[in-house]
């Protein structure tokens, strides 16, 4: 089976959001204002975003089968917030 994209919708765990907050909160140090420097999807911080999906589950199953990959998730984010 071959895949062009990997596309990811869904919520906290789809986003990446738990993997290692003290590492994180580490690497986000790092980026002056992160909180107020742009926003990824939904209004999430775009470093945060950009963060969390280089160590989403759906990043690591784009790298396995070698293809890109996408993640349209919103940690707190319930299945009918999706659904619009």
């Amino acid at each position: 089976m071959k895949f062009n994209k990997i596309i990811a919708i869904g919520d906290s765990w789809t986003v990446g959001e738990g993997w290692d907050y003290p590492k994180e909160r580490e690497e986000l140090s790092k980026i002056p204002d992160w909180e107020k420097d742009g926003r990824g999807f939904a209004g999430q911080p775009k470093a945060l975003y950009d963060f969390r999906t280089t160590h989403s589950y759906t990043r690591w199953l784009a790298d396995k089968f070698n293809v890109p990959y996408e993640v349209f998730a919103v940690s707190g984010g319930a299945n009918h917030q999706f659904q619009q």
